[in-house]
């Protein structure tokens, strides 16, 4: 027979089991009828998915003894009068690499000394030099932007009267942007500064207004702006396809000499590259910025896929290559794991700079599980001469011994999944190649099969690399005596006939 106090115990874990099957139940009708509720809000109401605004239109004043800031606040005062917001911005405070997103700027810039922009505007101007300079770039960076300027100089100065504005004119219609009113020009002694500046921005805003859409958002037509054309644009048209270009190209020499900004992101060669044959010869190469991942998963099958891997930190990538996105490391990566998804030959491209990236060994090794490519391709940066955008003499140049050293150690960081396949001496160029996939029964497959290839590509049906290798001649195998150089072919060396100084 149970004990009174065992019965009131028993009594009360019954309760306490009852209150919790209560409280569970409540808390699980208060959860169905929220998500029921929540369900529907969602249809009613589905989220925005519409693309963002466009940016808000900048007004950017480069002064220094506050002339050209004072002008451009009277013309933010105007511009606001007229319905037509902007952005008052000292460029001091604005990163350069943004400018690729802004589809409207106007700039009030003074010229200071030599010709030169004033220090809050240098970083700026020197961006855009350096920009408009770098066949990387190409000439469609600014291409949904419209501009005008107005400078404030001194005709005491002679030539570099307004200088930097002409300058600034000169860089954003190199990279694609379109002017929207010719620079206007105000000479702070000629005592009419404030008249043709007041003439210039009457002009300026019936071109905006003219220009803008009730929302505040940009619809131009050609019509809507004079489109500032001159003779300083030296690209030549001819050839483009539908009045656009790719921009892409491949970094086959850091150094100086570049390929055209015509550049298509497919490019056909002979199995030659600058005069010097390719490491894996012949071959048809798709090059590509590594910049743009998306442009790598749209290409149609091509013999050989390759990607410029001219650094592997983030840090030594922005040093070398300058890059024009923030975000250049994320689409950098991306770029090597689209090249992992394709079927055919893939070629991570290593261009050696000694004392800028050949001490980066296990860096450049973490990188192959990343695109996991069947070559790569290591090689020595040509000198082209010195120019202004580039500081390497020939000591940055290494000697086909240290490329060899570099791809050797390479090649043991892989644990046995590469190795050194092919060179070619006089080029300074070292191949290495995956071992499971052209080492076959001790011998090296890494030559092309053209009319393989292109059965293949007719047929439709899916392939991958293996399925149009050649066998790699004898000559062109590392170690070989030959050195890479075909012996059928005749060579010629120049004897060189140094004058004596005495």
């Amino acid at each position: 027979m149970s004990s009174p106090s065992s019965s009131s115990s028993s009594a009360a874990a019954h309760l306490t089991l009852l209150a919790l099957l209560s409280a569970t139940t409540f808390y699980c009708f208060y959860k169905s009828r929220r998500l029921k509720k929540l369900s529907s809000s969602q249809t009613l109401h589905p989220l925005n998915l519409s693309p963002p605004p466009p940016p808000k239109p900048k007004l950017f004043f480069i002064s220094h003894t506050g002339t050209s800031k004072t002008l451009a606040h009277r013309l933010f005062d105007l511009l606001t009068s007229n319905d037509l917001a902007f952005d008052l911005v000292d460029p001091n405070h604005y990163e350069p690499e943004d400018l690729h997103r802004e589809t409207l700027v106007l700039i009030v810039a003074s010229t200071w000394e030599h010709g030169k922009p004033p220090p809050s505007g240098g970083f700026l101007a020197n961006w855009l030099a350096e920009s408009a300079e770098d066949f990387r770039v190409g000439s469609l960076l600014l291409s949904k932007c419209r501009f005008a300027v107005f400078g404030v100089g001194s005709k005491a100065y002679g030539e570099t009267f307004n200088a930097v504005a002409r300058e600034f004119s000169k860089r954003m219609r190199a990279l694609g942007a379109a002017e929207l009113l010719a620079v206007g020009e105000g000479d702070v002694d000629g005592g009419e500064l404030d008249e043709v500046f007041d003439g210039w921005s009457k002009k300026l805003i019936e071109v905006l207004k003219g220009g803008f859409l009730e929302n505040g958002v940009r619809g131009w037509n050609e019509s809507d702006s004079e489109m500032i054309s001159s003779d300083d644009d030296d690209d030549d048209d001819d050839g483009e396809e539908n009045g656009e270009e790719s921009g892409i190209v491949d970094l086959e020499d850091i150094a100086g000499k570049a390929p055209s900004r015509k550049s298509k992101t497919v490019i056909q060669s002979n199995g030659k590259l600058n005069g010097e044959k390719e490491m894996v010869t012949p071959v048809i190469r798709a090059s590509l910025e590594k910049q743009f991942p998306d442009k790598i998963r749209m290409l149609k099958p091509v013999t050989q896929l390759y990607v410029s891997v001219d650094a592997a930190t983030k840090d030594s990538l922005k040093a070398i290559d300058r890059p024009l996105f923030g975000d250049f490391w994320e689409r950098f990566v991306d770029s090597l794991k689209a090249l992992r998804e394709k079927q055919q030959r893939t070629v991570y491209r290593l261009t050696l700079v000694k004392g800028w990236n050949t001490e980066d060994i296990d860096a450049y090794s973490s990188l192959f599980a990343i695109g996991n490519p069947d070559f790569v391709e290591i090689k020595g940066v040509t000198y082209c001469g010195s120019s202004a955008t580039s500081k390497l003499t020939m000591e940055n140049v290494p000697w086909h011994s240290d490329v060899k050293a570099f791809s050797e150690a390479l090649a043991q960081k892989s644990e046995g999944d590469y190795e050194v396949a092919c060179e070619h001496a006089h080029s300074c160029c070292i191949l290495l190649a995956k071992v499971d996939k052209f080492k076959v029964n001790g011998q090296w497959f890494t030559w092309i099969d053209y009319e393989k290839f292109h059965d293949l590509v007719a047929s439709g049906k899916p392939f991958d690399s293996n399925d149009y290798m050649a066998a790699s001649p004898s000559w062109a195998v590392y170690g070989a005596e030959e050195g890479g150089f075909d012996p059928g072919q005749s060579r010629y060396r120049k004897e060189r006939h140094h004058k004596s100084s005495h």
